[in-house]
């Protein structure tokens, strides 16, 4: 958190009036949140919204994937697979399994909590990764691009004002 309060601060200080933090990994959101949260009191930092890299691709590209998960799965190994395929096993490829909840209610996406990630992730990775490929990457990253080129775009030609972001 304070890292990012503290790059903020520096790009307000250097002239920067709006910045989108690109989060390329799915955890700490709960932190860029708060983060940003904090931001938003403060008068000397410029207007901050964070994004998910992949988070951004369109439903098209994610309906690519056949065992979406949340970690180590097929999407980061399409991933992987297209921005460096010389960091790809093989003969690591699997289906990892996932840890199974016993409590029913704590599946509800509404419902937030720290897990063991060694129960959660058994074998650090979690979720079928046998039909990843370099092309269900490069569609991903494309997608992504592409929109987050677009909040780009409006975020830099939006007049700035004391209402900024809102008319």
């Amino acid at each position: 958190m304070q890292m990012l309060i503290d790059i903020a601060r520096q790009g307000f200080a250097d002239g920067i009036r709006r910045l989108v933090i690109v989060n390329g990994h799915g955890g700490n959101t709960q932190a860029i949140g708060a983060a940003l949260r904090e931001l938003s009191a403060m008068d000397d930092v410029p207007f901050a919204c964070a994004v998910s890299a992949t988070g951004m691709a369109d439903e098209s590209a994610r309906k690519l994937l056949v065992h979406p998960s949340e970690h180590g799965g097929e999407q980061e190994v399409a991933l992987v697979m297209h921005l460096r395929p010389d960091l790809v096993r093989p003969d690591k490829v699997a289906d990892n399994p996932f840890g199974q909840l016993a409590v029913e209610a704590l599946k509800d996406p509404r419902v937030t909590f720290v897990r063991p990630w060694h129960l959660a992730c058994p074998a650090s990775a979690a979720g079928d990764q046998r039909q990843a490929t370099a092309a269900k990457g490069e569609a991903l990253v494309a997608s992504a691009a592409r929109a987050i080129g677009r909040l780009l775009v409006e975020l830099s030609q939006a007049p700035a004002g004391a209402a900024f972001p809102y008319a």
